[in-house]
């Protein structure tokens, strides 16, 4: 789309000029995101304002929108994650991660699944974990053995290499649901593999049925891992790169927010006018969807908050 065209959109109808995209917009977009009552998505748009450097307006909306769950089940996981990293002394991050492993360590436990996906979100490895329980759970089956697989690959330092092998052969698992999750896991990985080890990923990624869920995970880890470890690949990367902006078109949140979340690596113009498209495809946020219970409402917000964090993500880098 020509820049032109670009800025028509914004314009919207005549006589009735669109908000142009501005850092202070784009933050507020977020905060009424985070106030919405979908809690997962409230979640994510705190963890993005967390991740953006803003943990005052993060760690306040946690107190606000989630607090009132951290007696509630697998939910108050979801809180006790966005205080540790909305949390800027060690001493906070420390009380929240605590409590966070407890709840996986807790073999009978209600919140195990969540607290094994929050640890190895935030990059902690379960080889320093309970052996005991790590292992009974690595010879299991379903998502805490997935997620489980995903923290024992972690290093024991966070400047550690993770151990991509493992999770590669994740994603030719028969299993759709475990094929997923190991996709899933490398938007969350550092992205320090060899040039090797990313061909044999991205070529795993567009052999991937389009239409499976695992297909989106794998498009955008196979293009951050390219563009932040600067591989020399191009033949390759350009596949990857031209499924990756298809999902500007799609209908699916999955896809959306990938597109999103490998772009906010960018600086170039064409990518940042992507997120503005995306920004426009949807309509602007309201009381009405910030209340509403329907979940395509809570996907909408959840894509625009994602193109929020992307755009001044990409600002930031620019600056």
């Amino acid at each position: 789309m020509t820049l032109f065209l670009t800025i028509s959109m914004w314009l919207g109808q005549v006589g009735q000029p669109a908000e142009l995209p501005t850092k202070s917009n784009q933050i507020q977009a977020l905060i009424q995101v985070a106030q919405c009552k979908n809690f997962w998505v409230s979640v994510h748009a705190i963890e993005f304002l967390a991740k953006l450097g803003l943990k005052k307006e993060a760690e306040k909306l946690a107190l606000t929108q989630l607090k009132p769950f951290e007696e509630t089940p697998e939910k108050r996981i979801g809180y006790w994650r966005a205080q540790f990293l909305a949390s800027s002394e060690s001493t906070q991050r420390n009380y929240w991660l605590t409590k966070i492993k407890k709840a996986y360590l807790t073999s009978s436990g209600p919140d195990r699944i969540h607290a094994a996906e929050s640890l190895a979100k935030l990059g902690v490895s379960f080889k320093n974990l309970n052996q005991a329980v790590v292992r009974q759970d690595l010879n299991s089956e379903g998502m805490i053995y997935s997620f489980t697989r995903w923290g024992y690959s972690l290093g024991n330092h966070p400047h550690e290499i993770p151990d991509y092998t493992a999770l590669l052969k994740e994603i030719s698992n028969e299993n759709p649901k475990n094929r997923t999750l190991a996709a899933y896991t490398f938007g969350f990985l550092l992205p320090k593999m060899n040039t090797a080890t990313w061909k044999s990923f991205a070529s795993s990624a567009l052999k991937e049925n389009p239409n499976s869920e695992a297909y989106a995970y794998l498009i955008g880890g196979a293009y951050v891992h390219y563009k932040q470890s600067k591989h020399h690949s191009d033949d390759l990367f350009q596949e990857i790169r031209k499924c990756l902006l298809h999902f500007e078109h799609s209908t699916k949140k999955s896809e959306k927010i990938e597109l999103c979340k490998a772009l906010a690596t960018s600086t170039s113009a064409e990518d940042r006018m992507i997120i503005e498209r995306i920004q426009l495809s949807t309509r602007p946020i309201n009381m009405d969807s910030t209340t509403s219970q329907d979940p395509a409402e809570a996907d909408y917000l959840d894509i625009k908050a994602a193109a929020a964090y992307a755009w001044l993500q990409m600002q930031a880098k620019k600056n």
